[in-house]
């Protein structure tokens, strides 16, 4: 059986991924993704881990959608699920792994060979989430692919953006690509 503390190939500690609530405005979770520089949204509904996101997915939304509509940006992570789904293609959490003896292996939960494909469940102890289980190293690895980086797109020069800054870059009146 799987022991969460040292199978580092599928187990990512919370402080590792993004963490945001189902409320969240999208730019403050994008904006979130560029600081830590990487990818995993798990986000909460109320106290209990809902969803986990490629935060890149979501990116690619914001920007589509936003250059068209930059409220689009200040909208909520849940609302843009609901809207974009097919786009975000947001994963549902299975079954949590609750109060985990640190002292004991996982259990029978199905990694590697064995699982499904795109599986990922919070790991909690004591009631509280301390990460997230991935059912397959690939997966795992996907959460932590570098987040977007943003560019304007000024035809004078093109420069980096940290931030999505709602579609438009933050020095110059120029819309941002990926």
């Amino acid at each position: 059986m799987p022991d969460y503390r040292t199978d580092t190939a599928h187990f990512s500690p919370l402080g590792e991924l993004t963490v945001a609530d189902r409320n969240t405005a999208i730019v403050d979770v994008l904006k979130a993704t560029a600081a830590k520089g990487i990818s995993g949204v798990i986000v909460y509904d109320k106290d209990k881990p809902r969803w986990y996101l490629d935060g890149n997915k979501l990116s690619k939304v914001a920007l589509t959608v936003g250059s068209e509509d930059q409220s689009f940006f200040m909208t909520p992570l849940a609302d843009a699920i609901a809207t974009h789904a097919e786009s975000i293609e947001p994963m549902d959490f299975s079954a949590v792994v609750a109060n985990v003896d640190p002292a004991e292996s996982v259990g029978s939960i199905p990694l590697g060979d064995e699982a499904p494909e795109y599986a990922i469940y919070p790991v909690q102890l004591l009631g509280v989430t301390i990460g997230a289980l991935f059912s397959n190293e690939s997966f795992k690895a996907s959460a932590t692919v570098p987040a977007h980086k943003y560019y304007c797109t000024n035809p004078d020069g093109k420069h980096e953006n940290q931030e999505p800054d709602h579609g438009f870059c933050g020095h110059c009146p120029w819309p941002l690509e990926k």
